[in-house]
């Protein structure tokens, strides 16, 4: 007699290479419970130069993603989600969020019509540079989908916390802490073998170069800091719309022997920074370049982000207020420039050990497998 398979379905606005390592964990553990996973992706639209997936052997849909822009506000939709999801008939749906994508609110009444159950996967960020009435728009669909939706998998206990403060269920919130592979870099990189020079200082940004990463407040901070004698160096690696701006503002602050633009970096390359780096440097939005730069085992300085960095800097460095004044900054940048190569190390230490014990891409999988197996085991 044929077993109906259960199945899971995630459904990704766009599917970038550093979480691949994450859904084939997850696939792997859902195989062990008799349970396939199908991930539903669209194309990436946005500024972000993202790394995508060129292959895996991950069951993947790719859909193309079109829409048009009304004053930076994205209405979007993914060609032929519901006609694939329809021939695939899954058991439940795990959907990145995404308020503009107008084919996702569509599948979710449906599926709520139909009692399938579906979970929101966010870290209840709101996007920056959108009016007060863009954003009540994008809070109707969205909180239209959550309270429609069987739950939550939260980023961070941060986002929990506030889920449960508006009133929501704690029994219907999940965290999976996000996170990238970061037990890729203990195991490539153990930290007893990694040594590091303190003399010249040097800090470092991996990331999108965008405008919400604030790098320009901390070229601000470095002009004052050089002013004062200090040596150190600033590493910026990474592409994005915002770099001929900051470059042009590095070379006015006259910065340009201390701060240096390398493009964007990955695997060998990108360790190369990590490794020889003291401190890891996010003054705006963001989250998984921090844990991939504690796994390094390097101190941070940034801000509250997209509410990640509220569980993972922890006597590790610095968080910041999320618009901080610019002494604050300052500030968190002296510390670093005045201290001695033990202070470096117990934070460093620090970094791995919240990584470790807290932090693991498998706690990520963990998170995720709680509400599906609460659905499909029952």
């Amino acid at each position: 007699m044929k077993t109906n398979i259960k199945k899971v379905a995630i459904v990704y606005p766009y599917l970038p290479a550093y979480r691949i390592p994450f859904f084939e964990k997850l696939e792997r553990e859902l195989e062990e419970h008799g349970i396939e996973l199908t991930i539903y992706s669209g194309t990436n639209l946005g500024q972000k130069k993202v790394k995508e997936i060129s292959s895996s052997s991950l069951k993947i849909s790719k859909q193309q993603r079109a829409g048009f822009s009304i004053n930076k506000f994205q209405v979007q939709w993914q060609k032929g989600l519901l006609r694939e999801v329809s021939r695939d008939n899954p058991s439940m749906f795990i959907f990145m969020y995404n308020a503009g994508i107008l084919n996702y609110s569509l599948l979710m009444l449906s599926l709520s019509l139909h009692k399938i159950p579906f979970y929101i996967w966010t870290s209840g960020h709101k996007r920056f540079g959108l009016s007060t009435s863009q954003h009540k728009i994008k809070d109707r669909f969205k909180s239209m989908g959550i309270n429609r939706a069987s739950g939550i998998i939260s980023y961070s206990s941060y986002y929990k916390n506030q889920l449960e403060e508006s009133g929501y269920s704690p029994e219907k919130i999940f965290v999976a802490q996000n996170t990238v592979n970061v037990e890729n870099i203990i195991q490539k990189y153990p930290f007893s073998e990694i040594k590091r020079t303190y003399e010249t200082v040097k800090f470092l940004f991996v990331g999108n170069v965008i405008e919400t990463k604030s790098i320009d407040k901390a070229l601000h901070c470095f002009k004052k800091i050089k002013e004062q004698g200090y040596n150190f160096q600033f590493d910026v690696v990474g592409e994005g719309y915002h770099l001929q701006t900051l470059k042009a503002l590095s070379a006015k602050l006259g910065l340009q022997e201390q701060v240096n633009f390398h493009g964007a970096k990955y695997g060998e390359d990108a360790a190369a920074f990590f490794l020889i780096s003291n401190v890891f440097l996010l003054p705006g939005t963001g989250g998984l370049a921090i844990n991939e730069a504690m796994a390094y085992g390097l101190p941070i300085i940034t801000t509250p982000g997209d509410g990640t960095a509220h569980d993972l800097v922890n006597k590790n460095g610095f968080l910041l207020d999320f618009n901080f004044p610019p002494e604050q900054l300052e500030d968190a940048i002296f510390f670093f420039l005045k201290a001695k190569p033990q202070e470096f190390r117990k934070m460093e230490e620090q970094s791995v050990h919240l990584i470790k014990s807290h932090f693991l891409q498998a706690n990520m999988v963990k998170g995720f497998m709680a509400p599906i197996l609460k659905e499909l085991k029952t």
